[in-house]
């Protein structure tokens, strides 16, 4: 199941992308599924509930599967690369069959002025789900435009299209100014503090995105840091050990010579061999005193930090 909700969702995506535009594409897929769901769900039903009642299809009922029908065919287009006709169709479809073809076609009752406004508001939050201004700046204010003119005007077509009753038209006529005022006002303070989350949004985004490309480069200069401090040690470990190897066999010759001297002056018994022995023990020690201030000063030179 998850994997036809990603699959379905990423219908018209090519590759992973997190940008804003490619999360609009991925809520309007997901909110054609969704609606037809609940569209064939509800179809159902009313068939189950009309066949046990031994009822005839309505035109109300028939808006079900047609708005069923189109959320389909907006996933088809999405999986075709239509990306811009199936972003209006999300929009402006279900408003269209829910509500402004049955007010056209007269199929206007005493409770649809007490409601079809509140349907119109929920609605228009759809062109704030799927399109983005920046990107769909056109689609997103003519979808937003008609929405606008649809609550403004709503209450007189309904007055015109109308098969209420003459008391309620009555009501309606009376109080139009505040059927017109009330919903615009709604309308405009909703979208207003959409608009404003989106763009509080987009801002937190876009600083979250310039710190991590911060971060991302200084784990770049990092991992080139250690990689060439790592290069760096594995050559002087390599040229220590050279140095080790090299050195013994230097230092060798007068560690030699020097217990050799040490092992004939036991056998020593005259004065004079005895200075001669000292002599060339004072030679080797001044010897191997060179060497190792020799060895001292080339590791200095490699970059060695040797203490005196």
């Amino acid at each position: 199941m998850r994997k036809w909700w990603g699959y379905i969702s990423r219908l018209g995506l090519e590759g992973r992308s997190d940008d804003l535009y490619s999360r609009a594409i991925i809520m309007a897929n997901r909110l054609n599924f969704i609606l037809a769901m609940i569209m064939i769900s509800l179809f159902g039903i009313a068939t189950y509930v009309m066949f046990a009642k031994e009822q005839a299809f309505t035109f109300y009922t028939s808006r079900l599967i047609l708005l069923f029908g189109i959320n389909v065919l907006n996933l088809i287009l999405s999986r075709y690369g239509l990306i811009k006709i199936m972003q209006l169709s999300t929009s402006l479809s279900p408003i269209t069959i829910l509500i402004f073809v049955p007010v056209m076609l007269g199929y206007v009752q005493d409770s649809s002025f007490f409601y079809y406004h509140l349907v119109v508001l929920g609605m228009s939050v759809i062109p704030q789900l799927v399109f983005v201004p920046k990107v769909d700046n056109l689609h997103y204010w003519f979808s937003m435009s008609l929405f606008m003119l649809l609550i403004f005007f709503l209450d007189d077509l309904m007055i015109d299209f109308t098969k209420s009753s003459e008391a309620t038209v009555g009501i309606i006529g009376y109080f139009r100014i505040y059927y017109k005022i009330i919903p615009v006002a709604i309308f405009v303070f909703l979208h207003l503090a959409l608009f404003y989350l989106r763009s509080v949004n987009v801002s937190f985004e876009d600083e979250l995105i310039a710190v991590n490309s911060k971060l991302n480069l200084l784990n770049e200069r990092l991992e080139i840091l250690v990689e060439e401090r790592t290069i760096d040690l594995e050559i002087k470990n390599s040229k220590l050990a050279e140095y080790a190897f090299t050195n013994a066999h230097e230092l060798r010759a007068p560690v030699a010579n020097m217990l050799g001297l040490l092992n004939h002056l036991d056998r020593v018994q005259s004065k004079k061999e005895t200075k001669q022995c000292l002599a060339l023990m004072k030679r080797t020690g001044v010897q191997l005193d060179e060497i190792t201030h020799e060895i001292r000063d080339r590791l200095v030179e490699e970059g060695y930090n040797i203490k005196s």
